[in-house]
């Protein structure tokens, strides 16, 4: 039997059976003393688009958290430079 990593325990399948990070999940995340860059240079390709979206999808909210921007930043800045470059 397939014991779930993290990603699998913390997130959920969202309407077209992509995961989706939930809310205690996500502030969860946004609170690793690590910082967002750490943070997020060391997520998978997938693990980071699924980050950013549901940190567009919070910054989208009444109330955001203050840092959320900041964490939506680093995480845009990780994949433009993950991104291939066109020359």
């Amino acid at each position: 039997m397939r014991v779930p990593g993290i990603w699998e325990r913390n997130h959920s399948a969202g309407p077209e059976g992509r995961a989706v990070m939930k809310g205690p999940q996500l502030f969860r995340m946004i609170g690793d003393p690590r910082g967002p860059e750490v943070t997020t240079a060391m997520l998978s390709d997938d693990e980071l688009a699924k980050l950013l979206d549901a940190l567009y999808r919070h910054l989208d909210a009444d109330e955001p958290a203050p840092s959320a921007v900041f964490w939506y930043e680093a995480a845009l800045e990780e994949s433009l430079r993950r991104a291939p470059r066109n020359t």
